[in-house]
């Protein structure tokens, strides 16, 4: 996933941030990269993160925000 990201970011020079969730057994990962910066990743237990919840989707977006 490392690799979609940065190549998400290669692709789009305008984009400062790109990410890319997956659900693996019973945890969501996120992996970002930050232009200029670099990669990680985060994981989220499923059953702290309900896949159906447009608020928790919102507070993972809310999170990746850039702060100015």
């Amino acid at each position: 996933m490392r690799l979609e990201v940065l190549s998400r970011l290669e692709t789009h020079p305008e984009v400062v941030r790109a990410f890319v969730c997956r659900f693996e057994s019973d945890v969501l990962i996120v992996s970002l990269a930050v232009c200029g910066i670099g990669t990680c990743e985060l994981s989220i237990p499923r059953d702290r993160f309900n896949q159906h919840a447009l608020t928790d989707f919102a507070a993972v977006l809310q999170c990746l925000e850039q702060s100015t």
